[in-house]
């Protein structure tokens, strides 16, 4: 069940055909994404003072996906995405070590990226959403542990696990399709877990102390959660991949890039919605500034800054009166409401009040 040695006599033509620079080309973009991304969204809570779980779970999901990408740039260095008989015979072993190391790192992302998603989720919906909230807390707590299950499956499926990837090793291993069995249903069951986590926020916000206008933004917002799920559609058609064990190098490429490729939107998508203060602050008050404000102030530099204080102070008004609204229902909703409710206020404005005032 270890990695074969390559086949005697001359190689064939495409023994040198190597994927590995388009591997690390497409991780390396990604992270670089991912970094603006993420550290866009610790500047918005920072800014509201609004730090929590999901943001730091978000944070070590980048860490993950950078600790992923070093080891693609590293097996691309040792030929590992060639055809596995075109791997220098000395590399095999590291080879294939650190082709399952990949796998197990990918995982984990999937736990630490959906937990964030779900916090985020928990963080909006206050004390009120009994179900939904059981239903989150469910979806993190099978994920992780489904796929750690997983990881430990893929390390002890030849016992000792060295014999992985050491060929020279004598170990009784199990039937590959065991795991890649296994494997079919975890992927199944983190993309179902994707599916609920975008579609849920719809009966919560439906219900929370914001505009229209708002719970349309958020669900939709909430709702990309959905193309972590089309990766994950993707991911799956690969994972026959496994049992290719007489060319695994060249053979789990798809699978190995599809799974970065799900890491990466799951940081992507997961961090929108708290980037939703910055839009207020800086895009949704430059649009203030229109053509007719711009008209009816003149042209040239005069005219600009007249304009651009007209609709200052017309934002600021908007915040305060936005403020002042949001305390009087904060505070009908101590009197009339249960502590669930009042909480739920709170974490309304946490996306509406706050990026109102945030736009002064």
């Amino acid at each position: 069940m270890s990695l074969p040695p390559p086949p005697p006599g001359p190689l064939p033509p495409d023994a040198n055909d190597d994927r590995g620079k388009a591997a690390v080309a497409v991780y390396w973009a990604q992270v670089a994404i991912a970094i603006i991304i993420v550290a866009l969204r610790f500047y918005a809570r920072i800014l509201i003072r609004s730090l929590g779980a999901d943001d730091w779970l978000m944070f070590s999901t980048l860490l993950i996906f950078i600790a992923m990408s070093i080891l693609i740039t590293y097996q691309s260095s040792l030929g590992g995405f060639k055809h596995i008989y075109g791997v220098t015979p000395a590399n095999l072993p590291e080879v294939g070590k650190v082709n399952y190391m990949l796998q197990a790192w990918g995982l984990f992302s999937f736990v630490t990226g959906k937990a964030a998603v779900g916090y985020l989720i928990l963080r909006i919906m206050g004390n009120r959403f009994v179900w939904q909230k059981w239903t989150i807390w469910a979806a993190i707590v099978l994920t992780f542990v489904l796929n750690s299950v997983n990881i430990v499956l893929t390390f002890v499926q030849c016992n000792p696990p060295r014999a992985l990837w050491h060929k020279d090793i004598k170990a009784k291993c199990w039937d590959p399709k065991v795991q890649t069995d296994f494997a079919f249903f975890v992927s199944a069951e983190n993309t179902f877990v994707d599916v609920v986590l975008a579609v849920l926020p719809v009966t919560i916000l439906w219900k929370l102390n914001m505009t229209f206008r708002n719970r349309v933004i958020l669900c939709i917002l909430l709702g990309l959660g959905l193309c972590a799920a089309i990766c994950g559609v993707v991911k799956m058609t690969y994972l026959g991949s496994l049992t290719a064990r007489s060319d695994i190098t060249w053979e789990t490429y798809n699978l190995v890039v599809w799974s970065g490729a799900e890491t990466f939107v799951i940081i992507i998508c997961g961090s929108v919605p708290p980037l939703k203060t910055l839009w207020s602050k800086y895009v949704s008050k430059s649009t203030l500034i229109g053509p007719d404000t711009r008209q009816r102030y003149g042209g040239g530099p005069d005219g600009e800054r007249m304009a651009a204080r007209m609709a200052s102070e017309k934002d600021s008004s908007y915040a305060s009166s936005k403020t002042r609204v949001s305390h009087v229902q904060s505070e009908q909703g101590k009197d009339h409401m249960k502590d669930g409710g009042a909480k739920e206020i709170h974490t309304a404005r946490d996306f509406e009040v706050s990026s109102a005032q945030m736009s002064v």
